[in-house]
């Protein structure tokens, strides 16, 4: 029975775990849409978004149910780690700092405030509640890269950086997509 009640749980948290992130995904996409971004802008952006993705990573190798989702948030933490670190180098390069912005502060309050939510996440809920929150943070980072960071990025490195970022990002959104089918039970 025990089996039974989680995988209802996990159904259950899998459809919250979008809802939960829709609000401050709206008002991302409203802050991003009337932000001007320069290259220190976008760097601090996607430094955001990896900060967040690295933590997140962190919480589902912990308490993930499933080695696939603690695989999933060890790739977030090899990945989105390797491309903060390549973002900073891009910046010291480029003699730039950083910026801290409405959509940076954006990301890692809503970073945050998951962490948060993953850490009080019932142990039969977590993997769904994970698994669909990293398909809504994904996608609303690719929506973000193609909407403003990329059209905004200036110099060739930045623009470059911002292409690989956008490529990372579709494929953990791939595996997120994989991930969270296989936690959902099969219908008998």
């Amino acid at each position: 029975m025990k089996i039974r009640s989680c995988h209802l749980v996990l159904i259950a948290a899998g459809a919250i775990g979008g809802l939960l992130e829709a609000v401050p995904a709206q008002a991302q996409a409203q802050t991003a849409k009337s932000e001007a971004f320069t290259d220190a802008d976008v760097l601090g952006v996607l430094d955001a978004a990896n900060s967040g993705e690295v933590e997140q990573g962190k919480v589902a190798v912990a308490k993930g149910q499933t080695e696939a989702v603690r695989s999933f948030g060890q790739m977030m933490i090899t990945e989105h780690g390797a491309a903060q670190k390549k973002g900073e180098a891009i910046a010291k390069q480029l003699g730039i700092h950083l910026a801290s912005n409405s959509t940076a502060l954006s990301l890692k309050a809503r970073s945050e405030q998951l962490i948060t939510q993953l850490h009080h996440t019932n142990t039969c809920a977590f993997d769904g509640v994970y698994m669909g929150s990293q398909i809504t943070l994904h996608e609303d980072v690719i929506k973000l890269i193609d909407g403003q960071l990329r059209p905004q990025a200036q110099s060739p490195a930045v623009k470059t950086f911002v292409g690989e970022v956008r490529t990372h990002v579709q494929h953990h959104l791939d595996v997120a997509k994989r991930t969270m089918k296989t936690l959902v039970p099969k219908s008998s």
